[in-house]
């Protein structure tokens, strides 16, 4: 028997809302703490396969978008940094909206694959994190989100 060659979104996606939702429910506050984690993890585990010409962090933001994108994630990102610490971010159809507009609506922490994998490589590379800014919309429409961070150096609080 061999592996399918593909995963079922609607799976994949009931699963995402499952382990976010459980987050939620145990660790409350500290849910937060468990999406940044894991997006630590997660970039450790595919970080060999990106290539940074520098790193600016426009430029490791940059990297880690087209890889999101490349990977399937989503249909398009844009990601720019404005003076010089704010961080807009753009999303267009990513596979789990669905996902992240019900956790967000039921008040659940929600999952920010893309923007955990870019805080990972900012703090590894530039040591610097993202920090949720008071300004910043969500979603758009069903196929886009907008969201707006500020650029700190490591060990100031993301809240």
């Amino acid at each position: 028997m061999t592996a399918p060659q593909s995963l079922s979104a609607h799976l994949v996606g009931g699963y995402v809302y499952g382990i976010y939702r459980t987050a939620s429910e145990l660790l409350g506050d500290k849910a937060w703490d468990f999406m940044w984690r894991a997006g630590e993890l997660a970039y450790d585990e595919i970080e060999k396969s990106l290539h940074f010409p520098s790193n600016d962090p426009a430029t490791v933001l940059q990297v880690v978008s087209k890889y999101m994108v490349d990977s399937g994630y989503m249909a398009r990102q844009e990601v720019a940094v404005r003076d010089g610490d704010k961080v807009e971010i753009e999303m267009n159809e990513t596979a789990f909206g669905w996902v992240a507009r019900r956790l967000k609506a039921e008040g659940y922490v929600v999952h920010r694959w893309s923007t955990c994998l870019m805080n990972a490589a900012l703090k590894k590379r530039c040591g610097m994190q993202m920090k949720r800014h008071a300004e910043r919309a969500e979603f758009v429409n069903e196929k886009q989100a907008k969201t707006l961070w500020q650029l700190v150096p490591i060990g100031v609080s993301r809240k």
